[in-house]
């Protein structure tokens, strides 16, 4: 479950922060006629969501980011995952900013249990996100087609017992934006995309 929560989660962040109207090229502040950085993702800056499950109790989760990476000619920016529910348990997540989309080259999940990091790098980087977002756009954010053990971003997720362990998948992840609204945070209201 973990990888679901670390997608879901990365995915609320990226939208709440880039969700800016058409007219407000500011999304983090007033509307100044000059355009911002789409997604802030600038180190130290941080933001902390309330998780409700309907089955288990509101927890919350806080994204910060914590350095970059020179890796060749790109930079990335590597976000940090935390949990209230989980304190000891944390995943890094590698972003790169292009022009027009959002790419995801690397995860690495801590598991306090065994002390272990899970790490996995996309030979092709994920497609996480088209900038700018337009009502209705779709795209594919990932393939994968070998162990069910192995899929990236879900795997962790997954219980496996011997039997299922070394079954093939083919796995195709795509991404839509399904509309646009209003969401209240922090005491504001901000322009957000439903992906």
């Amino acid at each position: 479950m973990k990888r679901w929560r670390v997608v879901g989660v990365g995915l609320i962040a990226i939208l709440l922060v880039a969700g800016c109207g058409k007219k407000d090229k500011n999304p983090a502040g007033p509307d100044t006629g000059e355009e911002e950085n789409y997604i802030p993702y600038q180190v130290g800056n941080k933001w902390v969501y309330q998780v409700s499950p309907v089955s288990d109790q509101p927890y919350t989760v806080t994204e910060t980011v914590i350095g970059k990476l020179k890796v060749g000619s790109e930079e990335w920016v590597i976000v940090k995952d935390e949990s209230s529910k989980n304190p000891e348990d944390f995943t890094l997540t590698y972003f790169e900013l292009e022009s027009n989309r959002v790419l995801m080259h690397r995860i690495e999940d801590f598991n306090p249990d065994t002390g272990d990091t899970v790490r996995f790098d996309f030979a092709t980087p994920a497609y996480w996100l088209p900038i700018p977002m337009t009502r209705g756009a779709t795209w594919t954010v990932f393939q994968y087609n070998g162990p069910l053990s192995d899929i990236p971003i879900i795997s962790s997720g997954i219980s496996m017992d011997s039997t299922y362990k070394n079954y093939e998948a083919d796995f195709v992840l795509n991404g839509k934006v399904i509309t646009e609204e209003s969401v209240e945070a922090a005491g504001k209201t901000f322009q957000a995309y439903k992906v």
